[in-house]
C-alpha cells in the first residue's frame, strides 16, 4: 500500500498558475476565480508513473 504524504502538492513551476493558486488559497476562494474572463479552478492531482502530488490552476 502506497504512503500518504501529509504535505500538500508541489507548486507548479509555471509562474502564472503558481501566482493564481497562490491567490486563490490566500483569499479563501473569493479571488483568483478567473484568468482573462475564463473561469479557474484548482486541482490537486497524483502523477501516474511518479506518483508525485502535483497542483495548480486550470483555466
Amino acid at each position: 500500500m502506497a504512503e500518504e504524504q501529509q504535505d500538500g502538492p508541489e507548486v507548479s513551476p509555471t509562474r502564472w498558475v503558481a501566482r493564481q493558486a497562490e491567490l486563490y488559497e490566500s483569499s479563501g476562494g473569493t479571488k483568483g476565480t478567473t484568468q482573462l474572463g475564463v473561469p479557474c479552478l484548482l486541482l490537486d492531482y497524483v502523477g501516474r508513473r511518479s506518483g508525485a502530488r502535483r497542483g495548480g490552476a486550470r483555466c
